[in-house]
């Protein structure tokens, strides 16, 4: 079964082999460096089709390689998803519900969203800690 981790060190190891910097991939695919950055670290989910397609071009794969390894990472996280819905609190199930209705959030807003969430797990376990 791939992982996301997988799709970030053969991004990685493709673009190093290509001898490209990040800053040329965020160029070549209209992205940002920090994004960029966060899919080769495994930080976020592989990038769209039309990006992988840009990225395998700029790295020169030709095999479609990225591009398999990408829908396979994103064809899995659904049901990842699915099975943490099912199994969490009523109001996980809420919130849950309002990001799949959230399509309008930009990247930097879904990040702010993300940090806050680790933010207060982070405060929990050290709450939890202290007690």
């Amino acid at each position: 079964m791939p992982t996301l981790e997988e799709f970030a060190a053969l991004l990685k190891n493709e673009r190093r082999t290509a001898r490209r910097t990040l800053r040329e991939l965020a160029e070549a695919t209209g992205k940002s460096i920090g994004y960029m950055s966060d899919v080769e670290q495994g930080r976020k989910l592989p990038p769209s089709p039309a990006v992988v397609t840009k990225i395998e071009k700029e790295l020169g794969i030709q095999d479609g390689r990225l591009m398999k390894l990408a829908e396979e990472v994103r064809s899995l996280r659904p049901t990842e998803l699915m099975k943490m819905i099912t199994n969490s609190s009523p109001a996980m199930t809420q919130i849950v519900g309002e990001l799949m209705r959230a399509d309008g959030l930009s990247d930097e807003d879904l990040d702010k969203l993300r940090k806050t969430v680790v933010q207060m797990q982070n405060n929990r376990s050290r709450d939890q800690c202290q007690n």
